[in-house]
């Protein structure tokens, strides 16, 4: 592991060059729909949010029937879920 020392002393390790671990994670839809409820939200961090975004396009593409009623707002870059 390569690090590179970065501002007031802190230590930045790369991993970018160490080998890559795939990862699968089995996870149900309700768990995703509340990670996409609270994370999509325009008050979440938006680290948090940017990735539930790209996850959240994912899925809606992928299972239209369980995510279709989230709606993607991308001038406020969040999302909701739209009432029925």
């Amino acid at each position: 592991m390569e690090s590179t020392q970065i501002g007031q002393g802190k230590i930045m390790t790369d991993i970018i060059s160490q080998p890559s671990v795939g990862l699968m994670a089995i996870t149900p839809d309700r768990e995703y729909r509340h990670i996409f409820e609270t994370r999509c939200n325009p008050r979440a961090r938006w680290e948090i949010k940017d990735i539930c975004l790209k996850m959240l396009e994912v899925l809606r593409a992928e299972a239209p029937i369980v995510f279709g009623d989230f709606e993607i707002d991308r001038e406020n870059n969040s999302a909701r879920l739209i009432e029925s």
